[in-house]
């Protein structure tokens, strides 16, 4: 698992005045702190701390830094990233890891991570993280000295992993995105200055520990940060496979459109993507596969069926068109059951502003009536407001049936400022709240009732082993495991029930193999296969993450310190 210490805290480090009364006369006074820049303790006084910057000082980023906020500034960043220097690169890492790999893939930069790959193009030396233009030189301490190149290595180890950091939160580091880091201390502080803020920055960096660690692990829960450290490994729960893509826009019959940016929102009736699949295992053996955006009209779509019947992942799987069905394409989050018999779907119509869940029925699959209203967003938002989240207008969900007895919903929760600008706070309450889910819970897929909220994951899905432990995947790409579907562990670092892209649907196979299909809209439908293998489940893995911090001799997951 590759996670940065992303440092949120500068450390102003004054120059100190040289010995020789010629350099004491060449240092001119420093301008005062924005108040803007974080920092972690205050400027220690002497009488260099005045109203000027040093100049040619090789720490200080160039006068000429554009300002934050325009997308000049951003467009200056792109231009750098098309051809940096390794120097460039290794210099925003100490910032935003991975940046530039996100920018390759089409991912435009915000203001702040922009005005980072400015600095470090400007003064590859530079240290991050910023704000403002302000620049330190690397942080000072025992594990933070510098080698031959002036960077900061991570503690000796044999596997290049900073596990000999004993404490949990500077293992993981902080929130890389500044709303992220911004909604956490929110949540531990009721603030989002800039004293808050470098106050939680500096027990991820490690130079302090929680005032009040009850109410600051409480904070990263609701934040949902300790969701997304998955600090245990998947290969001691089970098997992932990856099988490939079973339908993509070469395969003969698509006549969707793949996805260009800004996506399917802007497109026209009819011309969704290849997403959302839904998939049912027949009577026959054969895997019928429902999903958005394949049709030969407008708000037509046909149901897939694979060529062979299916009861082993060696099996060979491909797919085929079968037969329209009725229902429309632009019900979102189709999810298909058939048991003896009898058909039932549940989904919510439209793509934009969806307002209410609804559930059908059928007797083939393919025509459906009884269409019955479930849920309304607004009922949803409740739950949503009652979390400390924005109230939204969809009802978009995933239907997992346990048994007969026992089925969830587990509806999306996307982050404040999805589909706005960065930083978008739609509710006005100070925050960007982050990504979450709502799960309800059903007795006899009629009637539903709220059962939980998980902080963390815009979406997700509830599965149950053969074992008796239920099983949540979500975006953070982790599984996690709980008794009672609600207290869930610690994640393992990869989607055992998940698939690639966005969450899918399953079918579980004779040989205990699950078949999770997939969405990647710009390809198609890929299909993974996971089996959990583990005899017996250790009892850590299953310790609620509300109520429990794990050490760093518990954590599974080699930690690797980019810098």
């Amino acid at each position: 698992m590759k996670k940065s210490i992303n440092i949120g805290i500068i450390l102003f480090l004054l120059l100190q005045a040289c010995t020789s009364e010629e350099n004491s006369l060449e240092n001119t006074p420093q301008e005062p702190i924005s108040e803007d820049t974080p920092i972690n303790e205050p400027l220690p006084e002497n009488e260099n701390n005045s109203s000027k910057n040093v100049e040619n000082d090789n720490n200080q980023p160039p006068e000429d830094i554009k300002p934050v906020g325009n997308q000049e500034l951003i467009d200056e960043a792109l231009s750098i990233l098309e051809n940096p220097t390794d120097d460039v690169v290794k210099c925003i890492d100490n910032d935003v890891y991975g940046l530039y790999d996100q920018v390759q893939d089409g991912y435009e930069p915000d203001d702040y991570e922009s005005q980072v790959v400015v600095n470090c193009f400007n003064n590859p030396d530079y240290y991050g993280p910023i704000d403002g233009t302000n620049s330190s030189p690397p942080p000072e301490g025992e594990n933070n000295s510098q080698d031959e190149e002036g960077n900061n290595p991570p503690p000796s180890s044999d596997e290049g992993s900073y596990e000999d950091y004993d404490n949990f939160y500077a293992y993981f580091g902080s929130p890389s995105v500044p709303e992220q880091r911004e909604y956490l201390t929110y949540q531990y502080l009721k603030s989002t200055s800039q004293e808050s803020i470098s106050e939680t920055e500096a027990i991820f960096f490690g130079q302090s520990l929680p005032a009040d660690e009850a109410k600051f692990n409480e904070a990263l829960y609701k934040s949902g940060w300790l969701q997304k450290t998955c600090p245990y490994d998947a290969a001691n729960l089970g098997e992932v496979k990856d099988l490939g893509f079973v339908i993509d826009y070469s395969t003969p019959g698509i006549t969707a459109i793949p996805m260009n940016d800004p996506g399917f929102f802007s497109r026209d009736k009819g011309l969704e993507t290849l997403a959302d699949p839904s998939a049912v295992l027949l009577d026959d053996g054969t895997i019928g596969l429902y999903f958005t955006g394949d049709h030969r009209a407008s708000n037509q779509s046909s149901r897939w069926v694979s060529t062979t019947s299916i009861s082993s992942v060696t099996d060979t799987i491909s797919f085929q068109i079968e037969s329209d069905y009725d229902l429309l394409t632009r019900l979102n989050w189709k999810n298909m059951f058939l048991e003896n018999g009898s058909w039932t779907a549940y989904g919510a119509l439209g793509v934009q502003d969806v307002s209410t869940w609804y559930k059908w029925s059928s007797s083939d699959g393919l025509t459906w009536t009884g269409q019955t209203q479930l849920l309304t967003a607004d009922q949803i938002s409740e739950q949503r407001i009652n979390n400390g989240y924005p109230s939204e207008t969809t009802a978009s969900a995933y239907v997992t049936k346990i048994s007969d007895s026992e089925y969830y919903a587990v509806f999306t929760g996307y982050r404040e400022d999805f589909e706005q600008p960065n930083g978008t706070d739609v509710n006005g309450d100070g925050v960007v709240s982050g990504e979450y889910v709502v799960v309800y819970k059903s007795s006899n897929g009629s009637s539903w009732s709220y059962h939980d909220v998980f902080h963390g994951g815009s979406e997700g899905t509830i599965t149950k082993t053969s074992t008796g432990y239920y099983v949540l995947t979500v975006t953070t790409g982790c599984t996690y495991l709980s008794t009672d579907a609600k207290n869930w562990g610690y994640g393992f670092n990869e989607m055992m029930y998940g698939s690639v892209g966005d969450l899918g649907s399953s079918v579980l196979l004779s040989d205990g193999w699950r078949l999770v299909f997939g969405t990647s809209s710009n390809e198609g439908i890929p299909l993974k296969a996971s089996k959990i293998t583990a005899s017996s489940i250790d009892a850590k893995y299953l310790k609620p993450m509300n109520s429990y911090i794990p050490t760093v001799d518990e954590i599974e997951v080699p930690y690797e310190f980019n810098y």
